[in-house]
């Protein structure tokens, strides 16, 4: 699972840096892209809560009146997972807005800074994150 989340980590940083380059040349335009790649990963990163959304809907679906402890088994998981993915959402997508939104005055020193970040966590991640197996070192 670790090794799962860090390649899609690195994906991730991959997609943000060429949307980061693409967004450089359409200044004008830059919160488009943004958006997109943002409502792209957050859609990534709820994909796990899915599946106990569809179980609650099969079971309420087939039993006319669920048990309680159903719904509110459903509603307190999405709640533990749904409120601090939320506040991380929100604050992902301000920062890449606040990005864009220099890029549209024309101020490059925060995409600048960005850029760094991501080259610098991609150069990070071959190496410390993803781990060979002890067959590919021979």
């Amino acid at each position: 699972m670790k090794n799962l989340l860090s390649k899609l980590h690195h994906i991730r940083w991959k997609s943000e840096l060429y949307i980061l380059r693409f967004s450089r040349k359409l200044w004008l335009l830059a919160p488009m892209p943004i958006f997109l790649m943002i409502f792209f990963w957050v859609f990534v990163y709820a994909l796990p809560i899915l599946p106990l959304s569809i179980f609650t809907i099969v079971i309420m679906e087939n039993d006319p009146q669920p048990a309680l402890w159903v719904i509110f088994a459903n509603a307190t998981i999405q709640l533990l997972i749904g409120l601090p993915a939320t506040i991380i959402g929100f604050v992902y997508s301000v920062k890449w807005y606040i990005v864009a939104a220099s890029l549209m005055f024309g101020k490059t020193q925060i995409a600048d800074r960005k850029e760094a970040f991501l080259r610098e966590k991609l150069s990070l991640i071959p190496t410390t994150a993803i781990p060979q197996s002890p067959a590919h070192r021979a």
